[in-house]
C-alpha cells in the first residue's frame, strides 16, 4: 500500500511539473495580456502545489529512517 502511495506522490509530482512548464512557456512565448494573467496565476498555483507536494514527501522519508 505504501509504495502504490508513492507512486501517485510521483505522478503527481511529475504531472504538476510538466504542467508548470508549460505554463511558464505560455508565459514567455505569447505577449496577450489575458493569456499572461492566467498563466503567471496558473503557475503560482502550481509552484504551492510543488512544494507541498515535495514536503509531504520529504516529512515521509525522514519518518521512514527515524521509525523504523
Amino acid at each position: 500500500m505504501i509504495s502504490l502511495l508513492n507512486r501517485y506522490k510521483i505522478l503527481w509530482f511529475l504531472a504538476i511539473s510538466t504542467t508548470l512548464l508549460c505554463s511558464i512557456t505560455v508565459t514567455l512565448a505569447f505577449d496577450n495580456t489575458y493569456s499572461d494573467g492566467v498563466s503567471i496565476t496558473l503557475s503560482v498555483i502550481l509552484s504551492i502545489a510543488l512544494f507541498i507536494v515535495s514536503s509531504t514527501s520529504i516529512v515521509e522519508i525522514i519518518e521512514a529512517i527515524c521509525n523504523p
